[in-house]
């Protein structure tokens, strides 16, 4: 068994890790897309398929694909999974119902994205994309409440900037560390820090230094730092209902449970790190693809 792998280049890094760790053998598809020419580009990309079985596409479900339909013209079996974003392009696009006339079975990477595509009539398979070395040990615990923050530069109203700016006036006294941005500017107060892009080492000592993450996107599909945050014993407050988080959806609820938070010291979340290291490891994401693999 060969598969190909196509879309965005860090969720192909996630699954291209999942799979050489098991020694399933895989190409990577994107490497088509470095040729200039467009035609020069799909003769390519033909070509790179010829000795696959499976073309495995992320990111790749909302619109048109025009690679779809070459691998299935060339008898391959095509599979596309469902991350986040594509879904709300897809509910703003009826070319999405012409892509799966290419497709033989869609994934989705949360119960979230799952429900949603169900909307579009799309019935999928429930499969997360996780790092495949993503650490589950617990973290130290800072002694006083800090929070992390997620909020990506030029996508800041997206990610909650207004909820973010809402907790950091009314809880002056805790520190909040903002990752993804520079843009000091965006909450010019004393008790938050921008720290910009972290590299994983970084982060291992971010985590150190924080007792909570607060995400509040306004659609998410299923987040690596919730998982990650939760699988190191933190409190999570998120947008959406999940397992061992604070499920908040407007500022009333938001700054009610992160006061009930922090009159309590920072305990670890041991619920929920039990919770992520029995349903979200590497071992059990390969058993779930490797399965839909084998019965396409």
């Amino acid at each position: 068994m060969k598969i190909g792998l196509l879309g965005p280049n860090t969720q192909v890094q996630h699954i291209s890790k999942l799979l050489n760790k098991n020694n399933v053998k895989y190409i990577n598809l994107n490497e088509s897309l470095l040729e200039k020419n467009v035609i020069l580009r799909f003769i390519k990309f033909y070509r790179m398929i010829i000795g696959l079985d499976i073309i495995y596409g992320l990111y790749g479900g909302f619109k048109f694909n025009p690679r779809y339909l070459i691998a299935k013209f060339a008898g391959k079996k095509v599979i596309n999974h469902w991350i986040g974003t594509d879904v709300l392009e897809a509910q703003n696009n009826k070319l999405n119902k012409l892509n799966q006339l290419f497709i033989d079975t869609n994934l989705s990477c949360s119960s979230l994205i799952k429900s949603e595509i169900a909307d579009l009539g799309i019935n999928s398979i429930e499969i997360p994309i996780i790092p495949s070395g993503m650490n589950y040990d617990l973290s130290e615990m800072p002694k006083s409440h800090a929070a992390l923050v997620y909020l990506p530069e030029d996508k800041e109203l997206f990610y909650g900037l207004d909820y973010v700016k809402a907790l950091v006036k009314t809880f002056k006294t805790v520190k909040f560390y903002i990752v993804a941005n520079n843009n000091q500017n965006l909450l010019p107060y004393d008790n938050v820090k921008f720290l910009g892009k972290l590299d994983l080492s970084e982060m291992e000592e971010l985590y150190k230094k924080i007792s909570i993450l607060v995400r509040l996107p306004k659609h998410d599909g299923l987040s690596l730092m919730l998982l990650e945050a939760l699988a190191k014993g933190k409190e999570v407050l998120y947008i959406y209902d999940f397992p061992n988080v604070r499920a908040v959806n407007n500022n009333e609820d938001l700054k009610s449970s992160f006061e009930e938070i922090i009159k309590k010291p920072p305990m670890l979340n041991l619920q929920g790190h039990n919770y992520i290291k029995e349903n979200y490891s590497s071992d059990i994401v390969f058993n779930k693809l490797i399965k839909v693999f084998k019965e396409i």
